[in-house]
């Protein structure tokens, strides 16, 4: 059968069997009122039906914190190509588990088809799939595309990509990142980060992806529901207005992790929840799904701003109402007329302030 035959017959043969498994529909007005939508196309879910898991990438330099996020959530698996990458969680009390020997692109795959078998055995042990790092693993990929090509030329040169190479690399990295984001389970990725050059000449904060420049880098981001940048900056400790120190005479300093979720020229990043951006500071992993889930809040985060709320609302509801004075009898007309009184001047709440301040100090220090 020639190709086009066959097509032409799969195509016949799809519609066919569709229409087998369509209900008959009567003629009359009363036997249509009685097949629904749900009856001609199951496959049909309402938004509310359908439970999605998340994407989502963390990049920033090394030391920031990436690896003690990822395993920082109630239940976690790492799959990290790196066998001493998860000392660091480890050393916070992660209560997270492990995928160990994955040292080759071959043991990811056989991994991930695993998972992928097994996905409700895992989906009911585990909320996080963590994949650190999503770097490493791209080196990994590539060195398993060249060790393939050696067999083939024993001749060529085993530590320096050709054209093909590339082509072939940029194919079946993507494929296995997206095999990975469609299983039924949360995921993280994690990342190192590079400075790039856009087309005006500014330098600009990616993941380190390799690949057509920065192109490959924003092709995988855009496969994430959200992406952020994270930096750690150490920060004074005050206390009643006063610093904070040390026996030495020194300010004490506490380490404050930012991820910025938003594109800000500088730093590239994007939120398709709606509620990670503009930033998070220090918050956990298990944080970020209650956000994303809805059980917590942002004010939540915020323990200053939760007990104000608190406190204001404990106020109103045991003040008693304002006793109303006695009505006074109208005053004669005047013929000269009485200024208007000032209307009342809106003000900012204090905490509103504070957001904004902290809306533009992120601003400012991207920039």
């Amino acid at each position: 059968m020639e190709l086009e035959e066959f097509e032409r017959y799969a195509t016949i043969d799809q519609a066919s069997r569709r229409r087998e498994a369509r209900p008959e529909v009567g003629n009359s007005e009363r036997e249509r009122e009685t097949v629904s939508l749900s009856d001609i196309f199951p496959e049909i879910i309402s938004l509310e039906e359908d439970e999605d898991s998340v994407n989502l990438m963390i990049y920033g330099a090394p030391g920031t914190g990436k690896t003690v996020l990822g395993g920082s959530a109630d239940r976690v698996l790492f799959l990290a190509p790196e066998d001493d990458g998860t000392i660091s969680a480890k050393r916070q009390k992660s209560t997270a588990k492990k995928w160990p020997g994955l040292n080759n692109f071959e043991d990811w795959a056989e991994a991930i088809n695993r998972i992928a078998e097994d996905i409700e055995i895992i989906a009911d042990s585990f909320d996080w799939l963590v994949i650190d790092s999503i770097t490493h693993l791209q080196r990994l990929t590539m060195r398993q595309i060249l060790e393939d090509a050696m067999e083939d030329n024993p001749d060529r040169d085993p530590d320096i990509p050709q054209m093909q190479d590339w082509q072939k690399y940029q194919n079946m990295f993507l494929r296995f990142v997206q095999m990975v984001n469609d299983l039924p389970i949360n995921v993280l990725w994690t990342a190192l980060v590079r400075s790039e050059e856009d087309e005006e000449g500014e330098d600009f904060l990616v993941p380190d992806i390799q690949g057509k420049g920065y192109q490959m880098a924003l092709t995988v981001a855009s496969y994430m529901t959200s992406f952020g940048y994270l930096e750690v900056e150490e920060k004074p400790i005050k206390k009643n207005g006063e610093y904070v120190l040390d026996e030495n005479g020194d300010r004490k300093t506490r380490a404050v992790r930012t991820i910025v979720w938003r594109d800000t020229g500088k730093i590239r990043g994007k939120d398709r929840t709606d509620v990670l951006a503009p930033y998070t500071r220090n918050v956990t992993l298990q944080q970020i799904d209650d956000l994303i889930q809805g059980r917590i809040t942002r004010d939540d985060l915020s323990p200053k701003r939760a007990a104000k709320k608190v406190a204001q609302k404990a106020e109103s509801d045991t003040k008693a109402p304002a006793k109303r004075s006695p009505a006074k009898k109208a005053a004669p007309k005047r013929t000269s007329r009485k200024p208007e009184e000032p209307t009342e001047t809106l003000k900012i709440d204090a905490d509103d302030n504070e957001t904004i301040e902290k809306v533009e100090e992120a601003s400012s220090d991207d920039n």
